[in-house]
This record gives structure tokens, sequence and C-alpha cells, in this order.
């Protein structure tokens, strides 16, 4: 409260006051025709001889609402008023109600307002509650080509209201041949006149006065014309110049509680199913409006202090027997697209309204229509302006053509079509969009990639061979039906390449992904069921359990043979290469035992490269001795468990050691290290923390090489050092 109470003294300058005061005059009277039309809605047909009584219900509401919200809104110039949307959904329930009553005048009259306090006070508890749990991120978010063709399309209703304002009834712009005829062409054209030399004047100015002598003047030459036209102020209403006077007296209070009695709860309670939707219609525009506010004037608004403001004027409200109210798009930019942004405007506007509580009609029936509906037009054509032919250069063509249909489909059948269509356009461009997004981070086949188990150089020979066999797709990011058609696409192709008289294993890791819709299922389950007749395995890595479930519950007998999971990619890369390996060993057996010298004879060369590497590795560690330390492991001994601390590096010697890590209760075997290998080669450079465990897989001599003795090293034996450090380039090059 302080923060508004600052704000507001820091707005008392002439530059900001006259400007807000001006503005909110105007909002005001336009509040004032709003509400009377909405007390109009819901006393229709059998209940409009109750209309007269239920403006002051709108009108109370309109001016606690705007109070409220004018104080406690994140956005200075906010503008809260009973709305069209929960107004409309009332209006049908209250003619339902009306004809299920068989009441006094005054019996309905309760009722209805019952009804309508019920309502309001259900939808504060249902705002407060949203926002009290910050539940706002449900509802936040709406893409922006649909608030683009909100915007776009709240100017169109603006524009075509201003002119309904100003001629005094329903207006056809696609039959333009009746906008002018004479008798409505001297209603609308001095007020669009108006807002045009405002538009152009305000795009180009900014100074204060600008609108305050504008609606000075503008309301000084219609008079000073009817003037030395000799025509009445009344004559001027009887052609449509004026507002009729619609009440000379006081509008509230129009009923007390003990008034209550009459109420038929009964009918109240008949209709609480309907009346229960009004909330959420009620914060989904909210919502809406305030998302549009943001991106209109590109401040970031705190939802969840809106939603709360909004919830504590319909708890006041309630009690008034108002509709819901919420925040205003197209009313509360006024006051900031023409340079009054601030909480004057609504005080102001909230003043009109306690005057016209008070005294009736009296002031808005001296007001010509012209100059109110000039600056309604006036914001029409900024919405217009910013929102059809700024935004042709901002967004791509798709999103662009978004918004220009959602602005048809407002202009030819109304907000909410054009807002659920412009949803629906935007879903679907996005489920383009997204699928063309790559979610195959990496391919690789077996030539690329080998499993982490180091094997005898015969088997690596072998499953170098058959590299072609093993493909591995690693994913990433979220899998949707769309993304995962074309990932289908892409494995296939890459399968019908490989010669399928060989036996091929396809694995898709998933470790990276980020989330995976159910409907994707489907078009892995019909991938799995192309490739399994053809021959094809399938293994799934690291997916998500309920992935697995839906899978396997529409695989059915293909998951035996040819579909396989494991919880690592490494295990699954393991368990294809083990398949090979034993194919290939068992066919060398019974069929090939040339082929299976020939690769032996192949293999030779290799390993005795491979001694003379270890013995002219272990030459140089025996002269690196002296800065080490010798560590002998037996078999199943811990070198590093998972947290411990490495000052260093450890350099084989002789005998394997095992990488594993823990997973579920089970070791899961990431790597294996034999002599000439180096653990923890970052070591050189800085302390660590190891994140798994290292242990020997067989009786182990160890080099241990520490910072400190690096270090001492460097400053002793220079030369020592760089035979170091040359070596350890040496092995991560080969």
């Amino acid at each position: 409260m302080r923060e508004t109470i600052s704000d507001i003294i820091h707005d008392l300058r002439p530059s900001i006051l006259f400007p807000a005061i001006s503005i909110g005059f105007i909002l005001g009277l336009l509040l004032v025709i709003l509400e009377i039309s909405f007390a109009a809605m819901i006393f229709s047909g059998e209940l409009s001889h109750l209309a007269a009584r239920g403006v002051g219900l709108t009108l109370a509401g309109a001016f606690i609402a705007c109070i409220v919200t004018s104080l406690f809104s994140p956005f200075k110039s906010c503008i809260s008023l009973p709305q069209d949307a929960p107004v409309a959904i009332f209006s049908g329930v209250a003619a339902l109600m009306a004809a299920g009553m068989s009441m006094t005048a005054e019996g309905m009259f309760i009722t209805i307002v019952a009804a309508l306090i019920l309502t309001t006070l259900t939808t504060a508890v249902f705002l407060l509650l949203v926002a009290w749990f910050k539940l706002v991120h449900f509802f936040r978010y709406i893409p922006y080509p649909v608030i683009g063709g909100f915007l776009a399309g709240t100017g169109w209703i603006l524009s075509h209201g201003s002119l309904e304002v100003m001629t005094g009834g329903r207006v056809n712009l696609f039959g333009p041949e009746s906008l002018f005829s004479h008798s409505l062409l001297a209603l609308w054209l001095p007020g669009a006149f108006l807002a045009f030399v405002l538009f152009f004047i305000l795009r180009r100015f900014s100074h204060f006065l600008i609108l305050p002598l504008a609606l000075i003047l503008g309301l000084v030459a219609f008079h000073l014309t009817l003037y030395l036209s000799d025509i009445s102020l009344e004559e001027a209403r009887k052609a449509g110049f004026l507002f009729e006077i619609f009440s000379t007296g006081r509008l509230w209070p129009i009923f007390s509680w003990s008034d209550f009695s009459e109420v038929n709860w009964n009918i109240v309670f008949t209709h609480i199913p309907i009346l229960m939707t009004i909330p959420l219609i009620t914060l989904i525009g909210l919502m809406l409006n305030m998302s549009g506010v943001e991106l209109a004037s590109k401040k970031e608004i705190s939802m969840e202090d809106e939603i709360t403001a909004n919830g504590v004027s319909n708890a006041l409200i309630s009690f008034a027997g108002s509709p819901p109210a919420y925040s205003s798009l197209s009313l509360s930019m006024l006051g900031f697209k023409t340079g009054s942004y601030s909480r004057i405007v609504g005080l102001a506007a909230a003043l009109v309204l306690l005057m016209t509580i008070i005294w009736g009609g009296v002031l808005i029936s001296i007001f010509p229509k012209a100059v109110l509906g000039g600056f309604l037009l006036l914001l029409g054509l900024f919405f217009l302006w910013d929102w059809v032919i700024e935004t042709w250069s901002k967004m791509t063509l798709a999103d662009y053509l978004i918004v220009l249909t959602i602005l048809g489909v407002i202009a030819w059948q109304g907000f909410f079509q054009g807002v659920v269509l412009g949803i629906l356009l935007s879903v679907i461009l996005f489920v383009v969009r997204f699928s063309h997004v790559p979610i195959m981070e990496k391919f690789n086949t077996g030539f690329d990639l080998q499993s982490p188990r180091i094997r005898p150089l015969p088997h690596k020979k072998i499953l170098l061979r058959q590299g072609h066999r093993i493909n591995i797709f690693e994913l990433s990011g979220y899998l949707f039906f769309g993304s995962v058609n074309s990932l289908v696409s892409i494995i296939l192709g890459k399968v019908e390449k490989i010669k399928l008289s060989d036996n091929v294993f396809v694995i898709i890791d998933m470790g990276k992904i980020s989330g995976i819709d159910v409907s994707a299922v489907s078009a892995f389950v019909r991938m799995v069921n192309k490739l399994s007749a053809q021959g094809v395995t399938v293994i799934f890595t690291a997916a998500p359990t309920e992935f697995l479930i839906q899978l396997r519950h529409h695989l059915g007998q293909n998951e035996e043979e040819y579909f396989q999971y494991f919880s690592r990619v490494e295990m699954g890369h393991e368990w294809v290469e083990d398949r090979i390996l034993n194919e290939q060993l068992r066919l060398f057996e019974k069929h090939d035992k040339h082929g299976q010298n020939r690769l032996f004879d192949e293999v030779a060369d290799e390993l005795l490269e491979k001694l003379e590497e270890l013995e002219h590795l272990e030459v140089n560690l025996q002269s690196l001795k002296d800065y080490s330390t010798e560590l002998h492991l037996n078999k199943n001994d811990t070198l590093l468990a998972p947290g411990q601390n490495i000052d260093g590096f450890f350099w084989m010697k002789q005998g394997k050691v095992m990488e594993v890590a823990g997973l579920d209760e089970r070791e899961i075997f990431l790597a294996e290290y034999s002599p000439g290998d180096v653990i923890n080669p970052t070591g050189v450079f800085d302390k660590k923390s190891s994140d798994t465990l290292f242990k020997a897989g067989t009786n182990c001599d160890i080099l241990f090489f520490s910072l400190e003795k690096i270090r001492e090293m460097e400053k002793q034996r220079p030369d020592l050092a760089a035979r170091m450090y040359s070596l350890l380039l040496k092995r991560f090059i080969t």
C-alpha cells in the first residue's frame, strides 16, 4: 500500500495528472455505457422490467472493482469491470430461473441477486486459491500468435464498437452503404476524424496536454455547433448525437439484507452446475487479457498479484450483487497507449461511476457520442497498427497468417471462436515445426564405437568386421508422435542400406530424453514390428518405465525374440557384441577353419606391436619410478571408492582394473583398464572426486603419481616431466 500511495503522489505532477484525469473521465463514461448494457443483458425478456434496478448492481460492481485494481494491480493503468463473458453465461441462467419462478417482482429480483452474489463470491475464492497455491503456470502460457491475433481482434472490436457508440445501434461493416447514408455519416464522421487526427499526432508527439485539450475542444466544438445551429440538447439527443437520460436519481442501494428472506434458494441451487463454470471463464478471460497487456505494453506483470487483486475485488463486489469482474485489455491499455500510465486513471474512472450512481445519468447525457466513440476508435487504431501493420516484419509468415486468421474470425464470428481457432492453428503449427526438430543427437555404428568392455584383440577384429550390423541411435529432447515418426523413417532408411542377410541390431538410447508422449509409443511399435519382420533386433536402453510397459503391452510375442531393453546403453551394446562374437566363433569352429586361421595371422602382427609398445612403456615407467608410489592390489581389492578424492593419476603396470557403477543394488560394468592404461588422466592438473568404483579384476601392480610428486618432478627433472607428458599424450592420440 505504501508503494501505491507513493505512485499516486508521484503522479500528481501536471504532466501526468491532467492526461490521467482526462483519460479516466473518458473511461468512466465508457464504463457507464458498458455496465448499463450488461444490466440490460442480465435482466432481459421476462426480467426486463427489473433492468433499471439491475443498472445499480453492475455500476456498483464496476466502481468497486475499478478502485481495487487501480490501487493494487501491478499494471498501474489497469481497469477492471464486470465483463461480457460472465454476464453472457449468467444472463442465460437468469432467463432459465425466470421461467421457473412464479413469484413477485421483488422475489424474482432478489433471487437473481442471490445467484449473482453466490457466483461472484465463488469466483473470488477460486481466483484467490489459484494465486495462493501458485497454479497460474497451468494457465499462463498462450502462444504468441494467438495473443497477437487476440490483440488485433481487440482493435477490430474497439473500432467496430466505436461506430456503434457513435451511431447508437448495430453497424454492419460488410454493408458500408448503410454507414455512408446522410443520417449516419453525420453521427460517426466527426468522431472518426478526431480519432485519426489524434492517432497521427500521438505517433509523432507525446505532450501531456494533447488528450485533455482534445477532450475539451471536442466538447466545446460540439456544443458551440449546436448553439450556432440553434439546435437544442433534446433535439440533438433525438437525432442521436447525445446519450439518452436513463435515470436522474440515486442508483444505490437497491436492496437490503432483509430482502433475502424472499430468495427462492431451490431455483438458485438447481442452476449451480452452470454457474460454477463462470469462475473458470473469468480466470481464462483474465489471463488472456493480462497476457495481451503484458505483450502490448512490453512490461512483465506478476500474474499472482494480478489474480489476487481481482480475487479481492470480486470478494467485495459480490456483496453489491454484481456479476464477476476482471481486468480489461482494451480499457487498461488506453491510459498506457496515450501516455497516461498512472493509477489516477482508474481512480478518475471510478469517480465518474460514483457520480453516476449518486446523480444518475445526468453527466453522460451532455457528453457527445462522437467524442467518446472517437477515443474508443483511437485505441482500436493503435491495436490494429501494432498487430496488423508493424507485426508483419516481426513474425514468420505462418505466424502472421495465424494472426490474420484470428482477426478475421473474431470480426466474423466473435472473440471465443477466434481465440479457439488460433490455439488450434498454433498447436498444429507447433506440431509441424517440432516434428522437424532433430531428436537424434548421435548415430554410430560398430565401426565408430565399441562397448567399454576390454576384449581380446581377435574379438576386437571380429567386431570391427561386423561393425555394420550394430547401429546406435542416441536420442535427446522430448519425444512425441511427430518427431518420432521422422526418427522412425531415418532408422528404417539406414537399416535398408545394410546387408540384411546378416542379423542386424538397432540400439535406441533414451538416456538423454526429457520426456516421451504416450502417442509416440505407437510409432515405435510399428517400427519394431516392421524391423522384426526383416530379422532386425531392436534394443532400447535407459527407456522410461511407463514407455516400456506400453511397448511390451503392444508388442506381445515379438518381445522375446526381437525386442530387448537395458538400463544403460553400455549394457545393451555389450549384449549385442556378445551375440555377434558367439555367432562368429561358432561359425569359425564349424564351417570356416581357414577364416579362423587367417584372423589369428592378422592379429599376430598387432599383438607383437602391442608387446613392443608395452615393453617400451615399462622402460619409461621405470625411469619415472622415483616420483611415484607403487601399489599392489589383490583381486577384488578397491583402488578408488565412489566419492573418494584423487590428487593425481594411476598408471597400470600389470593386471586389470574394473570401473563399475552401482545401479538398483547391482554393479554395472563401465570400463576395463589393462597394462599401459591411465586412470584419471586429468589428475595431472587438479584434484577431483571419483564418481564410480574402481576395483582390481586380477592381481595388479599400479604406479600412482601424486600432484605433489608431479610438481616436484617438474622442478627437479623437467626432462622426465616432459617425457611423462609425452607418454600420456601418445596414449590418448593412439
